[in-house]
C-alpha cells in the first residue's frame, strides 16, 4: 500500500450513521414520524415537558474533574464513536467519581490503567479497542506560531480513554472508562446482547489484540501532523473550531479498499474542523481520517472530505446500477423499495434531474431485513443493514406497506417529463431571487395521492418542488410548492398537485406550524422555519436526547407570519436532536440530525 493514499470519500457509517439512516427510513416510510407532535400542555405525556424535569447526566459523571455538566455530557456522547461501545448509562457500574480538576493523559497511561483494572476483573480478556478525544476541545489548547497568526493545534492527550476488552471463551466484551488515572465506569456485556448490526462483519475471534508496544497517541498525532493534518489546522486562522478523535484497534472492515485482514492494528485519527469569517458568512469545514500503523507509526492511508469538494451530480440509474451490483453479492433476494435524492439551485437556472447524494433502500420480504445505502457522486460511502424489528413497533410501517419497485425510467426522465407538463413555466415565472429545491422520491406510496393513484398503480417518481424567497430577516415572503408524479415503469406523466401558494407577500398563516429543518441531516448549519397565526411570545429550544438544553434559538414576542432562524451545530456531536417551539400554550416538536 502506498504510504500516502489520499481518497476523497468518507468511511462507512458507524453507530451514529446507523441511527441517522434509520431516522431517514422512518421519515420516508412511517406516517407517524412525518407528523408533528402537538400538545396544549407542555407537561402532558409525549411532550418534551419542562426542561427541569428532563433526564440529565448522572450526578457522578456531571462532576468529573470539576468539568461542567455540558463537558461531562459531551464525553458521554462522544464515547459512542468507539466501534464497540455506546452509552448504556442505566447498565453502567460506577466505580466512583473523581473530584477536583485533573490533567488529561495520553493513550499509554490510559491503557495501562485499564489493563491493571482488568487484571482483577477478567485476566483472560484481551484489549481490542482504545478510544479518546483530544483535550483541545476543553481547556488545554496549545498555540503554534505561524507566519500569519497563532493557530490552535491538538495535544495528543484526552481527559478520558475508553478501553474495550474481549474474552473469546466467555463471549464477553468489557468496557473500562479511564478518567484522571482511574477507572470511573466499567461494564461487561455478553456478546449475545448486542443487536446484530452492532457486531463487526467478521467473527470477533478475528479481531486483533492491541499489542503491548503500540505507539502512543502523541506519536500518532505527530505522524498525522507531518502528513497533512498541520495544513488542515490552518482553517483556525478564521474563527475556528475543531475536534480530534483517537481510535486504536484492528477494525479494518471499516475501510474496504484501503485496509484488509492483513493490515496491522492502527490508529484512526478523525479530524473534524470548521471555520467562519468575521461576518459569519464564510463557512469552511473538513473531515479527515488518518490511518496510522499502531506499531511503526507509518501512515497507511488518509481520507479527506471537505466543503470544497467538487462532487459530481449523477442520475439515479447510475447510482442504482452501482448499488445493484453490491446487493447481488450481499443478498440477491432483496428488492428496491425506496430511493431519495435532492437538487438545490438558484433560479432562473434549470434543474438537471441529478443529485450529489442518493439514498436507496432494499428489503428482503422473507427475512424482513432492511438494507440502506448512501452514495456520493455515484459511489457508495455508507451502508447499514438491520432487521425491521429494530424499528420500534409503534413507528414500524404496517404489513404490506412495502412493495418491490421495478424501474425503467430514472430521475432525469421524471424531471424532463415534469418540465414539459408545466413545471418549466412555473420555474420561469418565479422571482429572480428565488431558490428552488427538488426532492426526487421513488416509491409506491399510492395513498399519498388518492385522486391520481390507486393500489394498481406502478411505482412512481414523486418530485417535490419548493420555490421560496426570503427577506433580510429570513422571513419567507414567497412560496410555491408543487408535486409532480411520473410512472417509473412506463415513463408516463401521471399528474401534478399544487399544495401551497403564498405568492405576493408575506401570507398570514391560519395556524401555528413548525417546519422540518432544512437541510436535514446537516453539517454544520440548518434553517428552521415556523409560522404564527397571531402575535405571541415564542421560545424555540434545541435539546439532546438526554433532555439537556443545548441551544436557545428564540425567546421573545413575534408577529404573526413566517419566521426562521439559522442554527449552527458546529459545537455539537453527531446525533439526533429535538427542537421545540412553544407559543400560546402549544408545543411543537421535531427531530433533526447532525452529521459530522
Amino acid at each position: 500500500m502506498k504510504p500516502d493514499n489520499t481518497i476523497p470519500v468518507r468511511q462507512p457509517a458507524g453507530r451514529y450513521c446507523h441511527s441517522i439512516l434509520m431516522i431517514c427510513f422512518l421519515v420516508l416510510f412511517s406516517a407517524g414520524l412525518q407528523a408533528q407532535s402537538v400538545t396544549t400542555n407542555p407537561a402532558s405525556p409525549g411532550s418534551m415537558g419542562d426542561a427541569a424535569a428532563m433526564p440529565s447526566v448522572p450526578e457522578s459523571l456531571g462532576s468529573l474533574h470539576g468539568m461542567s455538566e455540558s463537558d461531562a455530557g459531551r464525553i458521554i456522547g462522544l464515547r459512542s464513536l468507539s466501534p464497540f461501545a455506546e452509552p448504556r448509562l442505566t447498565r453502567k457500574k460506577h466505580t466512583g467519581a473523581i473530584t477536583g480538576l485533573t490533567d488529561p493523559i495520553d493513550a499509554r497511561e490510559g491503557m495501562d490503567v485499564a489493563i491493571a483494572f482488568m487484571a482483577d476483573e477478567d485476566p483472560d480478556a484481551r484489549p481490542v479497542n482504545l478510544y479518546g478525544e483530544d483535550s483541545s476541545l476543553f481547556e488545554d489548547h496549545f498555540f503554534k506560531q505561524t507566519a500569519e497568526q497563532d493557530v490552535v493545534v491538538p495535544t495528543g492527550k484526552s481527559h478520558f480513554w475508553e478501553a474495550a476488552f474481549l474474552n473469546d471463551a466467555d463471549s464477553l466484551v468489557h468496557f473500562a472508562l479511564v478518567v484522571g488515572g482511574e477507572v470511573v465506569e466499567y461494564e461487561a456485556i455478553d456478546i449475545r446482547d448486542f443487536p446484530p448490526q452492532e457486531l463487526p462483519p467478521i467473527p470477533l475471534s478475528e479481531l486483533k489484540s492491541i499489542p503491548d508496544d503500540f505507539i502512543n497517541s502523541q506519536s500518532a498525532l505527530a505522524t498525522a501532523l507531518t502528513n497533512g493534518l498541520d495544513d488542515l489546522l490552518q482553517i483556525t486562522r478564521l474563527d475556528g473550531w475543531f475536534a480530534l478523535d483517537y481510535n486504536l484497534g484492528g477494525f479494518f472492515f471499516d475501510y474496504p479498499g484501503l485496509l484488509d485482514s492483513e493490515s496491522p492494528v492502527f490508529w484512526d485519527l478523525l479530524f473534524d474542523g470548521h471555520a467562519w469569517d468575521d461576518d459569519g458568512e464564510q463557512s469552511v469545514w473538513v473531515e479527515s481520517n488518518f490511518l496510522i500503523d499502531g506499531i511503526t507509526g507509518n501512515l497507511l492511508a488518509k481520507l479527506v472530505f471537505t466543503s470544497e469538494d467538487d462532487l459530481e451530480s449523477v442520475e439515479f440509474l447510475s447510482a442504482y446500477s452501482r448499488i445493484s451490483d453490491e446487493m447481488l453479492d450481499t443478498n440477491e433476494d432483496a428488492a428496491l423499495i425506496q430511493a431519495f435524492g435532492q437538487e438545490n439551485l438558484a433560479l432562473p437556472a434549470m434543474p438537471s434531474g441529478k443529485s450529489e447524494e442518493w439514498m436507496a433502500v432494499w428489503f428482503d420480504f422473507d427475512e424482513e431485513f432492511v438494507y440502506m445505502f448512501l452514495t456520493r457522486g455515484g459511489e457508495i460511502y455508507s451502508r447499514n443493514y438491520f432487521p425491521l424489528s429494530d424499528i420500534p413497533e409503534e413507528d414500524r410501517p404496517p404489513p404490506g406497506h412495502f412493495r418491490p419497485i421495478g424501474i425503467q425510467y430514472g430521475s432525469e426522465h421524471a424531471l424532463t417529463t415534469s418540465l414539459d407538463a408545466g413545471l418549466r413555466q412555473q420555474l420561469e415565472q418565479a422571482p429572480p431571487d428565488a431558490e428552488s429545491r427538488i426532492n426526487y422520491n421513488l416509491h409506491s406510496g399510492y395513498t399519498m395521492f388518492p385522486d391520481i393513484l390507486d393500489e394498481d398503480s406502478n411505482p412512481f417518481w414523486h418530485l417535490e418542488v419548493s420555490i421560496e424567497v426570503f427577506n433580510e430577516q429570513w422571513e419567507r415572503v414567497y412560496h410555491q410548492f408543487y408535486n409532480y408524479l411520473v410512472d417509473a415503469v412506463t415513463g408516463a406523466f401521471l399528474g401534478a398537485v399544487t399544495e401551497t401558494s403564498a405568492e405576493g407577500g408575506l401570507e398570514l398563516p391560519d395556524r401555528m406550524e413548525l417546519h422540518q429543518n432544512y437541510p436535514n441531516p446537516f453539517n454544520p448549519e440548518t434553517r428552521i422555519l415556523w409560522e404564527l397565526n397571531a402575535e405571541q411570545h415564542v421560545t424555540l429550544t434545541v435539546y439532546d436526547l438526554l433532555g439537556r438544553k443545548v441551544a436557545q434559538l428564540a425567546d421573545g414576542v413575534h408577529q404573526a407570519g413566517v419566521h426562521s432562524v439559522t442554527f449552527d451545530a458546529s459545537a455539537l456531536s453527531s446525533g439526533v436532536y429535538i427542537y421545540r417551539l412553544e407559543a400560546g400554550g402549544t408545543v411543537l416538536n421535531r427531530k433533526m440530525t447532525v452529521v459530522k
